[in-house]
């Protein structure tokens, strides 16, 4: 996609019906992770979800592990916005998607992306969570979606990285700071 080469990895409910379309669920690795790690974040609990409730689960891998989120453009200036849509159109194609239940769910940077891609691709989301996620202040400038978006958000209390009360972020290593965060 966009001259790079771009991977995902991608789960089909055991015993899928092609004759029955299907919701699409993305799920979204956090900063330095991928497609692999993020399966393994979640102990093949989307594959487990995907397999009792009929639908696809696609483990998409940020470039160099880093989604363009939009809080900084030296992070990453990727257009996985651009991916993650051209995503939704393959496999809308190639298999029998509802694409009125097409979700999104992310962890830290992850939990950025999905913010934006709440934002950005509004008329393609039905609903997004966020995991380890409080509203930059980038964000909250940034304008709103248009169309509406059902948004879950889950922290914690006691994140060192995201802290509730807001402030400056800090990566995983505490080397660059990733702008501040409002309040929960």
């Amino acid at each position: 996609w966009d001259g790079q080469n771009r991977n995902y990895i991608y789960h089909i409910p055991t015993g899928a019906d092609s004759s029955k379309s299907m919701p699409l669920v993305f799920a979204l690795h956090g900063g330095g992770g991928d497609a692999e790690k993020m399966v393994l974040l979640t102990h093949g609990g989307f594959n487990t979800l995907a397999d009792r409730d009929g639908f696809i689960v696609i483990y998409p891998t940020a470039l160099d592990g880093k989604w363009n989120d939009g809080r900084d453009p030296a992070f990453s200036s990727s257009d996985d916005v651009g991916f993650i849509a051209e995503l939704i159109n393959q496999f809308s194609q190639d298999y029998n998607i509802d694409t009125s239940r097409i979700y999104v769910a992310g962890i830290s940077n992850g939990s950025h992306m999905t913010m934006r891609l709440a934002r950005d691709l509004s008329d393609k989301f039905a609903a997004a969570a966020a995991i380890c996620y409080a509203m930059s202040e980038k964000e909250a400038a940034l304008q709103v979606a248009s169309e509406p978006v059902s948004f879950l958000v889950m922290t914690g209390t006691q994140d060192p990285l995201v802290p509730w009360q807001g402030g400056e972020t800090v990566d995983p290593e505490g080397e660059r700071m990733l702008g501040p965060i409002l309040s929960v």
